[in-house]
């Protein structure tokens, strides 16, 4: 028996009828499946102050329903210990925690003291783009310390110190000059060093206009008297990028002659000198013992005294 034209196109109808549900179906289902999918995020266990380093002990992992949580909430611990909450902002008790409001060591504006060591102290360098080599040192390498000035007449220059950790590479306008936001990738190449150089077409001010250097404080004192009298040049060699130098660090006799010249030619020497000489011309009031060159200061009793017996001696 053969299906007239109307029932055949009822079948058709409803196998197509039928087919738009279940698409239909799977499809919500999926929807919803995805919005009501349980993921993984941070959560601040405790109050997280501004300005802190965040700890393993501030935090926890839990997961809920991923209808709820922002596409910038972070998902794992291990994004978030380490890094530091941005100025004027914290995280509440059981708040997540957002990329973007915690900033590694590095990109924090205090990175030059967050930097230091126990017992460095940081000590500001200008340069330019002929003593920064191009722009081309970066944070956390090594470079030696030259000296030059002027004597008379006649250039003197001296290698002051080597293996002098720059702390922080800051630009004019004190933003870091290899943040993240300053990187392009070239072609051809993974490394570090030679795939991402700072942009200075992406950001004309990204170019090197303050080291911050992590010095001792014996090295703090000899570097600040050294700027004042000439000028201090950051050089690098192929032990910049090298952590783990084997030897000692020495003073050979070149360095210990810079040293001397710029000690001896310091203030603070002729300042010694000088209280020096003013405490042998000085006294010791307890001990009521005076300096036989000077003269006797005549008081308004001993003067009066000196006048009674001139009356009684006529």
């Amino acid at each position: 028996m053969k299906l007239s034209t109307l029932a055949k196109k009822r079948i058709l109808a409803g196998v197509g009828a039928v087919v738009v549900v279940t698409a239909f179906y799977f499809y919500n289902d999926a929807a919803v499946e995805q919005k009501i999918s349980p993921v993984k995020v941070v959560f601040a266990k405790t109050d997280i102050p501004p300005h802190t380093q965040i700890t393993e002990e501030m935090v926890f992992e839990k997961v809920v329903p991923g209808q709820a949580i922002p596409p910038n909430a972070l998902s794992e611990v291990q994004q978030v210990i380490g890094k530091w909450t941005v100025d004027g902002y914290g995280v509440a008790k059981n708040s997540l925690v957002y990329n973007g409001k915690i900033l590694d060591t590095g990109d924090m504006p205090d990175a030059a003291i967050l930097n230091l060591e126990d017992g460095e102290y940081a000590f500001p360098l200008l340069v330019d783009l002929e003593t920064s080599s191009g722009n081309a040192i970066r944070p956390n390498s090594y470079v030696d310390l030259y000296f030059v000035t002027i004597q008379d007449k006649k250039p003197l220059t001296g290698k002051l110190y080597e293996r002098i950790r720059i702390s922080t590479v800051k630009d004019s306008k004190t933003q870091n000059v290899f943040g993240a936001e300053n990187y392009t990738e070239s072609a051809g190449t993974s490394q570090l060093q030679s795939s991402q150089v700072a942009s200075s077409s992406n950001n004309p001010s990204a170019l090197a206009k303050l080291y911050t250097l992590a010095v001792t404080e014996e090295q703090l004192d000899l570097l600040t008297k050294a700027k004042v009298m000439g000028n201090i040049i950051p050089v690098a060699n192929s032990d910049s990028y090298n952590d783990s130098v084997e030897g000692e660090y020495k003073l050979d006799k070149s360095m210990q002659e810079i040293h001397d010249y710029i000690e001896t030619n310091s203030y603070d020497q002729k300042l010694t000198e000088l209280e020096n000489s003013v405490e042998q011309a000085s006294f010791k009031v307890g001990d009521q013992s005076v300096d036989t060159n000077s003269e006797p200061v005549e008081t308004e009793d001993s003067a009066v005294n000196n006048e009674d017996e001139t009356v009684k001696g006529g």
